[in-house]
C-alpha cells in the first residue's frame, strides 16, 4: 500500500509539472499585413502560444502556387513546453511580393515519421488590393530644414475609397510613420471627381535622413494594401566655421597696412594741397 501511494504521489507531482497549455491550440489570429518598415512584400502575422507545439517563432518555409500561399513550419517531434509557459506573443513571416488578388493562407506544420502528411494548423482569406485611396507619396518639401513642417503628399482617389478615421502620425528613430484608415467604398455614388493631391501634415524634425512610411489600414483585416515609403532628408542650421589664429593674425596684419597706407595717402594730399 505504501508503495502505491508513493507511486500515486510521484505521479500527481508529475502531472501538477505538466504544462497549463499542452494539448491547446498552439497557434491563432493569423492575419496578412503590410510591410510596416514599408518595403512592398506582406507578412502572415500568428499568434503563438508554447503548448502542445515548440517553435522558435522565426523557422518556416514559405511556398506558393497559384493563389495559394502555404507557410510551413518544422515538425515539433511530440516536444512541449517545460515549466511554466511563457506568455502568447505575435510572430511576423515575410510571405514576399503579392500582386492584386484574392489569396488564400495556409499555416501547416511538417510531419513527424511515421507521418507522411503535414498538420494544418490554421487558414485565412485575404486580398491584396491595387487600387488603393492613397497612391503616389512625396515628402514636401524636401530636402526640408529642421525649421520647416513636413507633409506627406499624395494622390486621393476618391472612387477608391476614402477616409476612415483621423490620420496618426509616429516618428522612433529615423522612421516617420503615417496611417491612415481607409474604407474602400467609393466617397459617394455616381462618377467620382477625378484624382487630386492631398496634404498630411508630420511635423517638424531634427535634422537627419528619415524614411516616411503611409499604412493604410483597412477594416476587416482580410483587405490588405501594400505601404507606400519615401527617402526624406531634413537638414540643419548653417554650420559656422572658426575662423584660423594664423589667418586671424594675418587680416590684423592687413588691416594695419591698409591703414598706414591709407594714413600716408591722406598725409600726401594734404602737403600737395599747401604746396
Amino acid at each position: 500500500m505504501r508503495h502505491l501511494f508513493a507511486l500515486g504521489f510521484l505521479l500527481l507531482l508529475c502531472g501538477a509539472s505538466l504544462p497549463a497549455l499542452a494539448g491547446t491550440p498552439s497557434f491563432s489570429n493569423l492575419h496578412v499585413i503590410a510591410d510596416a518598415s514599408g518595403g512592398p512584400g506582406l507578412f502572415a502575422r500568428v499568434r503563438y502560444y508554447c503548448g502542445d507545439t515548440v517553435w522558435d517563432g522565426v523557422t518556416a518555409t514559405v511556398s506558393r502556387e497559384a493563389n495559394m500561399v502555404t507557410v510551413t513550419i518544422p515538425s515539433s517531434e511530440g516536444f512541449v513546453c517545460i515549466g511554466v509557459p511563457p506568455p502568447p506573443a505575435d510572430f511576423d513571416l515575410a510571405l514576399g511580393s503579392l500582386g492584386p488578388g484574392d489569396y488564400t493562407l495556409v499555416m501547416q506544420q511538417a510531419p513527424t515519421p511515421p507521418q507522411t502528411l503535414p498538420t494544418p494548423l490554421l487558414s485565412t482569406a485575404f486580398s491584396v488590393t491595387g487600387f488603393p485611396p492613397y497612391s503616389n507619396l512625396r515628402v514636401v518639401p524636401n530636402p526640408a530644414s529642421a525649421s520647416t513642417a513636413v507633409r506627406a503628399r499624395m494622390l486621393f482617389s476618391c472612387g477608391n475609397g476614402t477616409a476612415d478615421g483621423p490620420p496618426s502620425v509616429t516618428v522612433q528613430g529615423d522612421r516617420v510613420t503615417l496611417r491612415l484608415p481607409v474604407f474602400l467604398e467609393p466617397c459617394f455614388a455616381g462618377v467620382p471627381p477625378p484624382p487630386g493631391d492631398v496634404d498630411f501634415a508630420l511635423g517638424q524634425l531634427p535634422p537627419g535622413d528619415y524614411t516616411v512610411v503611409v499604412l493604410q489600414d483597412v477594416s476587416p483585416n482580410s483587405i490588405v494594401i501594400p505601404a507606400l515609403s519615401s527617402a526624406l532628408q531634413v537638414l540643419g542650421p548653417a554650420a559656422t566655421h572658426p575662423v584660423p589664429t594664423n589667418a586671424r593674425w594675418a587680416l590684423i596684419v592687413l588691416i594695419g597696412v591698409l591703414a598706414i597706407v591709407g594714413a600716408v595717402a591722406i598725409t600726401e594730399g594734404g602737403q600737395r594741397r599747401i604746396a
